[in-house]
């Protein structure tokens, strides 16, 4: 594929017996996959300890008519691989629009060095300082970079698109939203649905057979409670009325976690959906 513009000058270390592995297709020529994979060694906060078994941590681009929309930059560790996904994808002179679905350095990792390669065109964030007060981060969003926040606590477009709308999700342990395509039916879950592992990193992080999957309501409680602690104290009948709702609202087929597999096709979102709501439905109980 053609090269892109302003990438050229990305420092890309080859690391011994490690292939580049590409972004993956969700969707052909409309929905891809980045980023790498992060052991579950009981070293990070948001999913718990599997021996074995690794997390797919995933950014989104999602391709429009004359433009492209990266949906959270990934984490810094990831840096060298993320950029070189993106040049493989992404033709040159595309203008780029970055969404960050939360404010925490698992997703806006890469902004800084994504925003000096002055390709990036536009960032859209409902925060008014989304980097917790990193110098370094707000640095590298300069004049270059238009800044565009959209009404808090609204559904809105994001940015110019047709396709893609920004929606604050209920369900949340910090300001979080979640993004719809109504195009291609993706829903981007940020931190929400991303329980299924793989045990070996070259594997595919997407799950699309429902006979083969084998995700059981305890490895999703084990998962959620990780970031979600705060579910065995709460009143979660209203979160299980606006899944409810918001499941009925929109058609989806393709659910796009932070972090964790990506879980194509209706039988699975109703599967995991199923799973989740089983889950508010039970915690306090099990916590008693």
């Amino acid at each position: 594929m053609p090269k892109s513009a302003g990438l050229e000058n990305v420092m890309v270390s080859e690391r011994p017996n490690t292939s580049f592995r590409p972004a993956e297709e969700i969707l052909p020529g409309k929905v891809y996959r980045l980023g790498g994979h992060i052991e579950l060694d009981g070293r990070i906060t948001w999913a718990p300890k599997i021996a074995g078994r690794y997390t797919p941590h995933n950014n989104y681009v999602v391709l429009e008519e004359g433009r492209a929309y990266l949906i959270d930059t990934g984490v810094a560790a990831h840096q060298d691989l993320v950029a070189r996904q993106l040049k493989e994808l992404i033709d040159p002179g595309i203008p780029i629009t970055i969404f960050l679905t939360r404010s925490e350095y698992s997703c806006s990792g890469n902004l800084a060095a994504l925003c000096e390669l002055c390709w990036i065109e536009e960032l859209v964030t409902s925060s008014r300082n989304p980097f917790a007060g990193s110098g370094e981060i707000i640095a590298a969003v300069t004049d270059r970079v238009r800044r565009t926040e959209p009404d808090r606590g609204a559904v809105v477009p994001l940015g110019a698109s047709k396709s893609l709308t920004i929606i604050p999700a209920l369900l949340r342990l910090i300001n979080t939203y979640w993004v719809y395509d109504a195009e291609s039916k993706t829903l981007f879950t940020s931190d929400m649905f991303g329980h299924i592992s793989v045990t070996d990193p070259s594997a595919p992080s997407i799950v699309d057979s429902i006979e083969e999957d084998c995700t059981t309501y305890e490895q999703v409680r084990d998962h959620t409670l990780m970031r979600y602690h705060w579910l065995p104290i709460a009143t979660t009948n209203p979160l299980i009325d606006w899944l409810e709702h918001f499941f009925a609202t929109y058609r989806v087929e393709i659910i796009a976690p932070t972090s964790g597999c990506v879980l194509k096709g209706e039988a699975m979102v109703k599967k995991h959906v199923g799973l989740i709501k089983e889950l508010l439905h039970r915690v306090s109980r099990e916590s008693d």
